[in-house]
């Protein structure tokens, strides 16, 4: 885990953050690893899909096991970063979420290509 490519995390099921991998720091240009936990997983969502995270995915990861699609984060210079995301519930013997896994493969390139496509037919 800590050597994957992609972004790779776990938190609590209120979103509190345990651990994020040192390429998900680098991406998020959070190489302090001592800051991580004083922040949630929602402090590095972009604004705009906070309400995504927040009222869908992560419930939606705990009720039914997990949650996929894509997500914008933000990193911490304010770099918006487009994820394509799976949230995987961890539960205990009784069946209650102990904590969220999360891997997110960074699309932003992908992104950019699409739109130069779609732009490019116009």
């Amino acid at each position: 885990i800590e050597n994957a490519a992609d972004f790779v995390a776990t938190i609590t099921p209120d979103g509190q953050l345990l651990h994020i991998n040192e390429n998900g720091r680098f991406l998020l240009t959070l190489l302090d690893e001592d800051e991580i936990p004083n922040l949630k997983l929602s402090d590095l969502v972009a604004e705009t899909d906070r309400s995504l995270l927040m009222e869908i995915a992560l419930p939606a990861a705990i009720q039914d096991g997990l949650w996929q699609g894509p997500i914008t984060m933000c990193s911490m210079d304010g770099i918006d970063i487009h994820v394509s995301q799976r949230i995987i519930a961890q539960t205990d013997a009784d069946g209650s979420v102990t904590l969220l896994g999360i891997i997110g493969t960074d699309i932003t390139d992908r992104q950019w290509i699409e739109e130069s496509l779609r732009y490019a037919r116009l």
